[in-house]
């Protein structure tokens, strides 16, 4: 029997909270910026957080969805975001003149159209950006989003093995949920989300980077530094 894939990556359980709460508090943000694009209010739901493999989330992942991949600088933090179909068919109604009644009736069967996927990458940037302006200095402020695609045609920079943090806002409506965002990121999300917490040494934040900025913040090898990152 052939052994396991090493996840790589490791996130401390308080950082990860502090990153959740980010999330968190970022919701009202988002649901500004959709406001702001569709001309009419989108409430957003309860912010999930998942740590898992990278490969664990891209099988949830169905034709019909469309996903971006995104770079945050100066930091070079790498993710994704996803828009489930019955969730971007809504919005791109609405987008259409469509009131929310009609928009609602709209199919997530079909694959997205060059449409669609315009509207989605405009979507991952309104999202990104309510985001970004909550994170530390240390993450960056400047998003970069590529092209929207179909999650067979989107090739994430990171191995499928990365541990990677998954959260998903809830759009919803008077009638109930319409859809969710996925937004999914590194675990060195936790290091650069909460400097305070990994100034203290005390567990293993170096994610993807294989890097360690716990003692003196220069980026030395854990071999050559003090902390207790190898423990």
């Amino acid at each position: 029997m052939a052994d396991a894939p090493t996840m790589l990556g490791h996130h401390d359980p308080v950082a990860g909270r502090m990153v959740e709460e980010l999330f968190r508090s970022a919701a009202s943000r988002v649901r500004t910026r959709l406001v702001n694009r569709l001309g009419t209010d989108v409430p957003v739901g309860p912010v999930a957080l998942e740590w898992t493999q990278l490969g664990q989330v891209l099988q949830r992942f169905t034709a019909g969805m469309a996903v971006c991949t995104f770079q945050v600088a100066p930091s070079e933090l790498t993710g994704i975001v996803a828009v489930e179909p019955e969730l971007l068919a809504r919005l791109v109604g609405q987008i259409l003149g469509q009131s929310v009644e009609q928009a609602g009736n709209a199919s997530g069967e079909r694959l997205p159209s060059r449409f669609d996927l315009v509207v989605a990458r405009r979507i991952a940037e309104d999202v990104l950006s309510a985001v970004i302006e909550l994170m530390p200095p240390a993450v960056g402020n400047k998003v970069e989003v590529g092209p929207a695609g179909s999650p067979a045609r989107v090739s994430p920079s990171l191995p499928r093995t990365a541990l990677v943090g998954a959260v998903s806002y809830e759009m919803t409506a008077p009638g109930g949920l319409q859809g969710r965002i996925f937004v999914v990121l590194p675990s060195d999300i936790t290091r650069l989300a909460a400097p305070q917490r990994t100034a203290r040494g005390g567990t293993d934040l170096r994610g993807i980077g294989g890097s360690c900025r716990s003692r003196d913040g220069r980026g030395r090898s854990c071999s050559a530094c003090r902390c207790r990152c190898r423990r």
